[in-house]
């Protein structure tokens, strides 16, 4: 059962395009970088740089607010801007969010990584999910994309934290910039592989207020 099942997964591996292949990549990725700093961010705050309760819970807040509230405004900007660049702008911010989370200590630099660092969610997230969608218009074939897609972005979230535990025992700074380095990675990737996607040669023309 379990050859099966892998030889399935291979077809549908096979199946994809490079573009889909590399957004699944992205997703074991994205997942692999934000895993190996966030369970250990609130330790950090609160026992490595003695934050009050209140102001580690305004970080935190911070970066929820700035990726799960702004998901309307990142995908909005990927519909005008393009998947591709949104794709590429939220992975560089990631990077210096991630890098710059780990090594700032006075708490209004760590809203601002906090809100970076969670905007490029936002702007990534719907982007790379709509671009797979439409690279795979057969609905067989794109529910085999996202079920891998799915399967990566648990595999990140399975790693990162052994990871992170590993590199935050040395120091939450290094964390941060191997974290960043994941997303510098993605970065230069995307800007390599991922072709522009051919629903951003035509933005909407609507506003979006009308829309």
């Amino acid at each position: 059962m379990a050859i099966k099942i892998l030889h399935a997964g291979w077809e549908s591996w096979c199946g994809l395009s490079r573009a889909a292949r590399l957004l699944v990549i992205n997703a074991l990725a994205f997942n692999l970088g934000f895993y190996m700093m966030m369970p250990y961010l609130a330790h950090h705050l609160g026992s490595g740089l003695e934050l009050a309760g209140w102001a580690v819970g305004l970080v935190m807040g911070m970066r929820v607010f700035s990726q799960q509230g702004l998901f309307l405004l990142g995908g909005t900007l990927g519909d005008r801007l393009g998947y591709r660049a949104a794709i590429i702008g939220g992975c560089l911010i990631r990077s210096g969010g991630f890098a710059l989370l780990g090594w700032a200590e006075q708490l209004p630099v760590l809203l601002l990584a906090a809100f970076l660092t969670g905007f490029a969610g936002a702007l990534f997230t719907p982007c790379a999910q709509a671009y797979l969608a439409e690279e795979c218009p057969h609905p067989t074939q794109r529910q085999q994309a996202f079920a891998l897609h799915n399967l990566a972005s648990e595999a990140g979230m399975l790693l990162g934290p052994l990871l992170g535990l590993w590199l935050t025992h040395c120091s939450y700074a290094l964390t941060g910039w191997v974290s960043g380095g994941v997303f510098l990675l993605l970065t230069g990737l995307q800007w390599r592989y991922l072709p522009p996607h051919r629903a951003a040669v035509s933005p909407p023309r609507e506003r979006i207020w009308q829309q």
